[in-house]
Formats: C-alpha cells, sequence, structure tokens
C-alpha cells in the first residue's frame, strides 16, 4: 500500500482489510480515520498561530475542533510535531 493524497487517501486506506501489510496488520479503525479526515479539514480551512520560540526556531499551532496540532522548527531547521 503506497501513501496517498488527502482524502482519497483517507478513503483508500478505510478500505484495507485485516492483514492489509501481510503480517496481520488490523483493518484501520473509523476513529483513526475521523481525526484524519478532520486534520486535513483544519489544515485547509484555517491559518496556524505563529509564535517565536526562546531557542530561535518558530512553531506553528493549530486548535480547532478538539484538535491541538504544533509543528516546532527549531534555530537549525530541526522539526518536532505534538
Amino acid at each position: 500500500m503506497s501513501a496517498q493524497r488527502g482524502e482519497a487517501g483517507i478513503e483508500a486506506i478505510g478500505k484495507l482489510s485485516q492483514n492489509w501489510d501481510s503480517y496481520g496488520a488490523p483493518p484501520i479503525t473509523e476513529a483513526a480515520l475521523k481525526v484524519g479526515r478532520e486534520v486535513i479539514k483544519m489544515l485547509r480551512e484555517s491559518e496556524p498561530f505563529v509564535t517565536p520560540c526562546s531557542n530561535g526556531g518558530i512553531q506553528l499551532e493549530w486548535h480547532e475542533r478538539g484538535i491541538d496540532l504544533e509543528f516546532t522548527f527549531g534555530p537549525d531547521g530541526e522539526q518536532e510535531f505534538e
């Protein structure tokens, strides 16, 4: 199974059945698919709150629909996700 883009990817992986990876992986849960759809929608419809970090980096934050998403980019370009 290769990665796909956005909502089409969510739809495609939602159709995977038991053992989709040939190592016994379970089907993808509806809860995981729902959160994935919400994150895609949130990123498409809103702009992040941008804040400086005390180490010289920046942080991009989205806090909507019960989802908290934060990307931190350090002074050397290193990336952190929460």
